[in-house]
């Protein structure tokens, strides 16, 4: 007697191999192409635009938050009306540590940014670990509103490209163009004062 040969069900073995490849695709949608460069719409957005992202937060969730923003030309960032960062150059992405600055329930990210030449855009991601372990990142995508410099006229903003994407490219990941910069007591007063890159911290954050 000849042995039993297995056979396979090629039609059904093509079917679950569609569907992973399926899966596998849908999977990378949903990871790649979220992070965005913004901007706005308004008549005047050469210039400048204002954008805004609002977040909840349950009580004592937060260990650490960490963010990070870059634009094309400068940027303020301000959260829950305290400024945290302020960005210079694309090409020098800024990390501030804003845990101190996040509160229970309702938390709003608000930027006033500002452009010199024909490139405009904002990034940023922030990223917070939790008390359970869990971590969560609210990056700007197309959630976000924004408004032209002074207004409040809030709508979608605009999504300029994605995050990678030239001309700007990984700029959090060029570790040697990074250059954290601190928000100084005199810039919280309108007074800029020249300083080398250091590092933003939680109590020149919290100070008055």
């Amino acid at each position: 007697m000849k042995p039993i040969s297995p056979t396979l069900n090629l039609p059904l073995v093509c079917s679950v191999l569609g569907c992973l490849l399926t899966l596998a695709t849908a999977s990378a949608a949903q990871t790649s192409g979220t992070w965005k460069w913004l901007w706005n719409d308004a008549p005047q957005s050469g210039s400048g635009a204002r954008l805004k992202k609002d977040f909840e937060l349950a009580d004592a969730a937060v260990k650490e938050a960490v963010l990070r923003v870059d634009c094309d030309n400068g940027a303020k960032v301000f959260l829950n009306g305290e400024l945290v960062a302020t960005n210079l150059d694309w090409q020098k992405p800024t990390t501030a540590d804003v845990k101190k600055v996040l509160r229970a329930g309702k938390n709003e990210m608000l930027v006033e940014a500002t452009n010199k030449g024909a490139a405009a855009a904002f990034v940023a991601s922030l990223t917070l670990k939790l008390n359970d372990n869990m971590e969560r990142v609210i990056l700007t995508d197309a959630s976000w509103s924004a408004a032209a410099l002074g207004g409040e006229d809030w709508k979608p903003a605009k999504v300029v490209a994605d995050y990678g994407a030239r001309p700007w490219g990984d700029v959090f990941g060029k570790r040697d163009d990074s250059a954290p910069l601190s928000v100084t007591k005199e810039e919280r007063k309108g007074k800029p004062k020249a300083r080398g890159p250091v590092s933003t911290t939680p109590e020149e954050v919290a100070q008055p």
